[in-house]
């Protein structure tokens, strides 16, 4: 193979990248509508959450009542999301899965949020998980519609934030 034919590999090859690199942050800054069915819980604020903080700052959400027809590609823990909880997982730990964020406070809600979304009748044996919910549910939305969650967030990157005690 010529020198030519190794630097034209090789212009294409950083072009690529680049191009590619290009497409993953626009990507990430990206307004996307993710829409779930009212009311909010636990595994779908921070199914959200993970969604705004590590996959895509601009992302937006959205309550539609109980039952509404949702787009597949706007659908956050309801049947016909990518994100949804199933016997193994919650949507939480889906969006963690599906796109490999691997943070500190990521795995410090994991087990909060096994417990709220898979077990909530051993709350009692959890007493973070049931304090973060206490703390959290009167910070959501008190009815379908767009948006409302950045207290919630707060709320999260507030707990995320300290050692032990749940933040009040």
């Amino acid at each position: 193979m010529g020198r030519t034919s190794r630097l034209a590999r090789g212009a294409l090859s950083v072009l690529l990248t680049v191009c590619f690199g290009i497409a993953a942050a626009a990507d990430a800054t990206a307004t996307r509508l993710y829409v779930t069915w009212y009311p909010w819980q636990a595994d779908s604020v921070l199914a959200a959450w993970a969604l705004k903080r590590h996959v895509s700052m601009a992302a937006e959400f959205e309550a539609a009542p109980n039952g509404a027809p949702v787009p597949a590609d706007q659908a956050l823990d309801i049947p016909e999301s990518l994100y949804r909880r199933n016997g193994l997982r919650t949507a939480y730990e889906e969006v963690l899965r599906l796109h490999r964020v691997d943070s500190p406070c990521a795995e410090r809600l994991r087990p909060i949020v096994r417990v709220l979304e898979l077990a909530s009748w051993r709350k009692a044996e959890h007493p973070e998980a049931e304090n973060f919910e206490a703390g959290l549910l009167p910070l959501l939305p008190r009815q379908p519609g767009k948006g409302g969650l950045a207290t919630a967030f707060a709320y999260v990157d507030q707990f995320c934030s300290t050692k032990g005690a749940t933040p009040r």
